[in-house]
């Protein structure tokens, strides 16, 4: 599958590229190898005490079509 993103400079909240820029910040550096998933699960439910925001797990292609209108 291959997905194409656009700027959106008037919807910055939807826009795919500010969307990957920040992603690409909190990206976690156990996951920057070339074999290892571009997109982790975000964990909807933690503790409040755990500063971990993602699941180690790939997000699959059909949530990721979501994220790219």
């Amino acid at each position: 599958m291959i997905l194409f993103a656009y700027e959106m400079p008037q919807n910055l909240e939807r826009c795919p590229l500010v969307s990957y820029k920040r992603y690409a910040e909190l990206r976690p550096s156990q996951y920057c190898g070339e074999d290892d998933p571009f997109y982790v699960a975000i964990k909807n439910k933690k503790p409040a005490n755990d500063t971990q925001w993602y699941k180690k797990q790939p997000v699959g292609m059909n949530t990721i079509a979501t994220f790219c209108p």
